[in-house]
C-alpha cells in the first residue's frame, strides 16, 4: 500500500542545469541528488519549482495533469473508486536518467497561496502532496497476495515503519554525517514489507504489513506466518520477547517476483528493541534461523564514496547477491552514533526520521521493472 506520509510533491530550488550531449531541445536539471530531463528554457538554475518524485500518480481528470495522460495511464483506487492517471517512472533520455517532474509553482499550487510563501515552503521541506492533488501510486491488486485478513492499523509501538529515505533526498552534509555513525550496508530485496514480533502486551506473535496488522490464521498473513515457521523465525521470536524483526516477503505472486524465486522466502533486514527503543544489529545475532534469513550484507565502509552521486553510480546495475538477477539496490542501516557530535546526530535524525535508514535504488533495476 502507498505511504500517506511520503512527500510526493515539495518545493525545491533548482541547483544546476546541464546540457545533454547530442540534444538541442532538452537539458538535465539537478535537484539535490535527483536529475530531471526538462525542455530547454523551461527553468533556469536557482528557480523555485514543485518537484514530484517517481511513483507519483497524476490524476487525468485534474486539469493540471491532463496533458500527461497521453504518455500512458494506469488505474488505482482512490476513495473507493477506480481512477486513471499517469505514473511518473524512471526514464533514460539520450543516456541520462530522468526521475520525477518539475512544474512551476503557480501552475500547480492553489492561487490562494501567495508567491512570497514559496521560499518558506522550501525551507520547511513542506509536504505539498495534498495541495497538489496527487498521491503515491498504489496499483490495483487482485489476488496477487491472496486474501489479506486485516485486523487493525499498524501499531507504531512495535517498530518504526519501514520508510527508508531515498539517497537523492539526503543532503551531502547529512551523508557526511552518516559516514561518522555505526552502520551496515545490505542488499535491498524487492518484495512486500513484513514486521513480526512476540508482543509482551498480548503474549502472542503479531504480524504486520506496511500499514496494517494481519491475521496469522487466514489469507496472506497465514502464508507468511507458516513461512516464518519453516525458517525458524517464529520460534526465535517466541524466545526473544519484545524484539521486532522487519523483513521482505518475496516469491511467486508477490510484487512481480522479480527475483524469480520458486517459493516464498523471508529476508530479515532490521531488528528493533521495543523496550530500549533502538535498532539492534541482526548481523550480530548468533541464532542460525535469523542468520540464514538475513539479506546479504555488503559491508560497513562508505569511505570510498565522497558524494551521494558516487554511491548512486556504484549501485546502478549491481546483481547476483540474492539470485543471478539484478539487485534492487542497497540500504544503509544506521545503528548508532560513532564519531559524530551530538549536534550532528540530531541533525541527521531530523533529516532521516525515525527509521534512520537510507535506500539507494539501482536505476537499471527501475528501468527493467517499469
Amino acid at each position: 500500500m502507498s505511504n500517506p506520509k511520503r512527500a510526493m510533491a515539495r518545493m525545491v530550488r533548482i541547483d544546476a542545469i546541464d546540457p545533454i550531449e547530442g540534444a538541442d531541445r532538452i537539458v538535465a536539471a539537478h535537484v539535490g541528488g535527483w536529475v530531471v530531463v526538462i525542455g530547454k528554457g523551461d527553468f533556469e538554475a536557482g528557480d523555485l519549482a514543485v518537484f514530484f518524485e517517481t511513483d507519483t500518480f497524476l490524476p487525468s481528470d485534474d486539469p493540471r495533469y491532463a496533458r500527461f495522460a497521453e504518455r500512458g495511464e494506469k488505474e488505482m483506487m482512490v476513495d473507493g473508486a477506480a481512477k486513471r492517471g499517469h505514473v511518473l517512472r524512471t526514464a533514460r533520455l539520450r543516456g541520462v536518467y530522468s526521475q520525477g517532474l518539475l512544474m512551476r509553482p503557480q501552475d500547480v499550487l492553489p492561487s490562494s497561496i501567495p508567491e512570497y510563501a514559496y521560499e518558506t515552503m522550501r525551507e520547511d521541506r513542506a509536504n505539498l502532496t495534498s495541495l497538489c492533488g496527487v498521491r503515491e501510486y498504489d496499483p490495483i491488486r487482485t489476488t496477487d497476495q491472496g486474501n489479506m485478513s486485516i485486523l487493525r492499523r499498524y501499531d507504531p509501538w512495535v517498530a518504526p515503519r519501514t520508510d527508508a529515505e531515498r539517497i537523492q533526498n539526503v543532503s551531502e552534509e547529512a551523508f557526511a554525517i552518516v559516514k561518522k555513525t555505526s552502520y551496515i550496508v545490505s542488499v535491498k530485496v524487492d518484495g512486500t514489507s513484513i514486521t513480526m514480533l512476540n508482543d509482551p502486551r498480548y503474549n502472542k506473535i503479531r504480524l504486520f504489513s506496511h500499514n496494517n496488522e494481519l491475521a496469522t490464521d487466514d489469507g496472506f498473513g497465514r502464508q507468511v506466518y507458516e513461512q516464518a515457521e519453516k525458517q525458524g523465525l517464529v520460534a526465535w521470536l517466541g524466545a526473544n520477547v519484545g524484539v521486532t524483526l522487519q523483513m521482505e516477503a518475496c516469491g511467486p505472486k508477490i510484487n512481480g517476483n522479480r527475483l524469480g524465486l520458486k517459493a516464498m522466502r523471508l529476508f530479515v533486514f532490521s531488528a528493533w528493541d521495543t523496550e530500549g527503543c533502538r535498532y539492534l544489529n541482526p548481523y550480530n545475532f548468533s541464532d542460525e534461523a535469523v542468520r540464514n534469513a538475513l539479506t546479504p550484507k555488503l559491508g560497513s565502509n562508505l569511505g570510498g564514496f565522497d558524494k551521494t552521486t558516487d554511491l548512486i553510480e556504484y549501485v546502478d546495475g549491481i546483481k547476483g547477491h540474492v539470485t543471478d538477477r539484478l539487485d534492487e539496490g542497497v540500504v544503509i542501516h544506521i545503528l548508532g552514533n560513532l564519531t559524530a557530535t551530538q549536534e550532528e546526530w540530531f541533525a541527521l535524525a531530523n533529516e532521516l526520521g525515525a527509521q534512520m535508514q537510507v535506500k539507494v535504488i539501482s536505476n537499471k533495476y527501475l528501468l527493467r521493472s517499469k
